[in-house]
This record gives structure tokens, sequence and C-alpha cells, in this order.
């Protein structure tokens, strides 16, 4: 867990795998959890998201790490390798540069997930400022990439295919409120 109040640590070259949650997780917050840097990080086989960023969370760099196969319980029905919100407080995020696949599929690549569940990248009712560069995002269950509700936001360079596990998934997703 990263809370309250917490700035400027690094989390680099781990291996965050098999929980029944989260990899990573930031979790809901008084103050803000500023600045945090994840990079070359393998994120994978946890039970929810690889990681999960919660309220009060900004200026993150997330960058060269290695996202796959999460999402794998039933008990979480909004989950994916990289998923960020509820709250307009998560806020001018750099996710690059990271290789995103197979969240809500099992090692042999079949579906372990429903619902709204095994997203690549799922950044949900967020703040301005985040940006998503040069990822790949393949194989996944629902959306490659899935910016929802979520103001000023930058999509570019990314290499994006055959996220299609059920139908009405896109490589890129973008929704608002109704």
């Amino acid at each position: 867990y990263l809370v309250n109040g917490n700035i400027g640590s690094v989390l680099s070259n781990g291996v965050f795998d098999y929980n029944y949650k989260d990899g990573i997780q930031a979790t809901q917050s008084i103050s803000y959890i500023d600045g945090i840097t994840i990079t070359g990080n393998e994120l994978s086989f946890n039970g929810r998201d690889g990681l999960s960023l919660g309220e009060n969370t900004r200026n993150w760099t997330i960058t060269n790490n290695t996202v796959h196969n999460n999402a794998q319980s039933t008990d979480f029905t909004w989950a994916a390798g990289i998923k960020a919100g509820t709250d307009a407080t998560v806020s001018n995020h750099f996710v690059a540069y990271n290789d995103v696949y197979q969240n809500g599929r099992n090692g042999s690549n079949q579906s372990v997930s429903y619902g709204q569940s095994g997203a690549g990248i799922w950044f949900d009712t967020t703040g301005n400022g985040n940006q998503f560069w040069y990822n790949r995002v393949h194989d996944n269950e629902f959306n490659g990439i899935f910016v929802e509700v979520t103001s000023n936001a930058a999509v570019a360079y990314n290499v994006v295919y055959r996220n299609s596990g059920r139908s009405g998934t896109a490589g890129i997703a973008v929704s608002g409120r109704s």
C-alpha cells in the first residue's frame, strides 16, 4: 500500500504477482500521494488490478512495466491491468512504455473474468492531465485503453490490438456521462 502523504517514492524492478486483490495499490487517502514512480516492474496474476490508483493520487510516472494476466478473481467486477479512479483528484499521471496484455485471461489465454473486468489500462472518472503514450496494449478481455468520464487526457502513439474478449470491446474506448 501507498498511503497518506507519500511523496516521491520509487518502486522499481520488482515482481508483484499472485495477490488476492492488487499487485500495487494506492489506497484512498486524506492527503495526496504525489510524485510516485512505478518503473520496470512485473505485475501479474493478481485478483483485481496489477496497479490500482485510488483517490488523491497525482503526478505519477508509470513506465516500462510488464502488466499481464490480472483480473483473475470473480470477486471483483471492475478490474484492469492498470486502473485508476473513481475521483477527480486522480490527475497528471504519465503512463508510458508499458506492455499490458491478457488481463482478464489466464496463462492459457482463456477468459477468467466477467462484468466490466479485464481491461488493459482503465482510467475511470479521473481528473485532468492524464497521459497515455507509447504503450503496447493487446489481448485483453475488455477494452485495451478505456478513458471514462475523464477530462483533458492525452492518448497517443500507443500500439493497441486484439482486445476482443466480449461484445462491445474496443481497442481504445472513450466515454462520458449521459
